[in-house]
């Protein structure tokens, strides 16, 4: 098996309620490639970039290790200055949702992986990217 396939990943930049950085990955997320996306997201990052739209619309699949790179990426940018977690209000019994990252995917796959991961119950995954966008 290769574990160093393919990832792409280039940046653009969009404007809605608060500025967007989209991260359009290409390719397979894999233990081999992972370094690419969480590389990419921390150097916009660096750059001030606050609210992120994963694009992973040309994602045929997704492994536990992307699914790592996508937790790792809600970690970086759902931490306020203050150490909180900057999540929609919840009650005591309910998961929040983050405000900064956002999921762009129709690939049924990838979002059943998703799903059967949990990660609908705190990122909001859309299969329209300008309703992705319009909820920031």
């Amino acid at each position: 098996m290769d574990w160093s396939s393919s990832l792409n990943v280039t940046i653009s930049e969009t404007q809605g309620r608060v500025p967007i950085t989209i991260l359009h990955v290409d390719g397979r997320i894999n233990l081999g490639n992972t370094d690419v996306l969480e590389q990419a997201a921390q150097e916009a990052y660096a750059r001030g970039a606050r609210d992120f739209l994963l694009d992973l619309n040309n994602v045929p699949s997704l492994t536990s290790a992307g699914l790592r790179s996508i937790h790792w990426i809600y970690k970086m940018v759902s931490q306020s200055p203050s150490g909180d977690e900057s999540v929609q209000g919840a009650t005591a019994n309910q998961k929040s949702k983050s405000l900064h990252i956002k999921l762009f995917t129709t690939s049924p796959q990838v979002l059943k992986v998703l799903q059967l991961a949990g990660f609908d119950l705190y990122i909001d995954t859309y299969q329209d990217q300008n309703e992705a966008i319009a909820a920031f």
